[in-house]
């Protein structure tokens, strides 16, 4: 079953000037996981260990504090909470690669980063801290895509199962690479819409592809400028409250962590010359799944998020929610909103 809502303008704008709940909810606790394979996590969690578990899967460049305020619902509705660090952006998962030669540290970063593998840390990480077998996944930006793997991953998964999905921002990578054709954008046929997407998302992966490319540059600009303000022409933290934002740039000024974040881009180019028909990035989800997007999106053009339903079996309710007058930062900027509607897909598919 497919479904499109779309929310009134006039109700977003209400909503986008409320203040978000405290950053450091007192019943969010953080600790460091060790998964074994030389992996340690940052972990934030929240509410009861035994109730029903939601993991949270941050983008770039972000951390697991982005998830705070939604944790804190979440786990006062009665969920188990989880959001981490992810590969790279957690020091204890950073590797020495800077007396590696480029070729051996591309070959390197294919491997680590590859969206197979970061998937699977999803696994560690279900098996170090759930008490449950089952998970519902909630995933931002490149998180999105990480999840929309998992959650296709894991449907027939004997040991993890995926109980429900929630995307927010950005669609599945099989919808990326149909809408994302370059060729097209280099002839006198180009397709507007096509080109419009490249484009976005070119301007999406430039910082990691150019401006963090070498491990020396990026711990040099982590260290000496504030990448913050830096960025903030492509409002990657537009709504983002300042305490979440200072946890933020404190992971990502962590060690290596800028360069090793920015090897998700590196090591998975959203090319579809590169990819197999039944390769990682096609995979189809097999639970319900609801995919909430911003009509102000910068990065995910509409177009292409509505390309998602073609990668959810359509066995399985599938929801797009576009949320008029939001953009990137939904769960921040729209915050009520995006709570009510995940607390109703969770509570729908338990």
């Amino acid at each position: 079953m497919f479904v499109i809502r779309i929310k009134g303008l006039m109700l977003s704008m209400f909503l986008a000037v409320i203040v978000l709940p405290i950053a450091h909810a007192s019943d969010i606790t953080e600790r460091t996981v060790d998964v074994g394979d030389d992996l340690v996590f940052d972990v934030l969690e929240a509410g009861n260990m035994n109730n029903p578990a939601v993991i949270f899967l941050h983008g770039y460049p972000e951390s697991m504090d982005t998830w705070r305020p939604l944790m804190e619902a979440v786990a006062d509705a009665g969920y188990f909470a989880v959001a981490y660090n992810q590969r790279g952006y957690s020091i204890g998962t950073q590797p020495n690669q800077r007396f590696l030669s480029k070729r051996k540290r591309e070959q390197y970063e294919r491997d680590r980063y590859s969206i197979a593998e970061i998937s699977a840390d999803v696994d560690r990480i279900a098996e170090a801290v759930l008490n449950v077998d089952t998970f519902h996944i909630v995933g931002h930006d490149f998180g999105s895509v990480i999840a929309h793997y998992t959650a296709a991953r894991l449907a027939d998964n004997r040991t993890y199962r995926v109980t429900s999905f929630t995307g927010l921002a950005f669609p599945h990578a099989g919808a990326v690479l149909d809408s994302v054709n370059i060729a097209k954008c280099t002839t006198s046929t180009s397709n507007p819409e096509v080109c419009a997407q490249q484009e976005a998302f070119d301007s999406y992966t430039w910082i990691p592809l150019t401006i963090f490319k070498s491990p020396r540059r990026a711990k040099a600009l982590g260290k000496f400028t504030d990448f913050f303000t830096f960025d903030d022409g492509f409002n990657v933290w537009e709504y983002i409250n300042e305490p979440i934002k200072k946890e933020i740039k404190n992971t990502l000024a962590s060690g290596d962590a800028l360069y090793e974040a920015s090897a998700w881009y590196r090591a998975n180019p959203f090319d579809a010359s590169l990819y197999s028909d039944d390769g990682p990035f096609y995979e189809i989800i097999r639970t319900p799944t609801l995919m909430l997007w911003g009509s102000d999106e910068t990065y995910a053009m509409k177009s292409t998020v509505e390309l998602n339903e073609n990668y959810v079996d359509r066995n399985y309710q599938y929801e797009l929610v576009v949320l008029e007058g939001s953009g990137h930062n939904l769960m921040h900027q729209n915050f009520l909103e995006v709570r009510d509607h995940l607390l109703t897909h969770l509570s729908e598919n338990q």
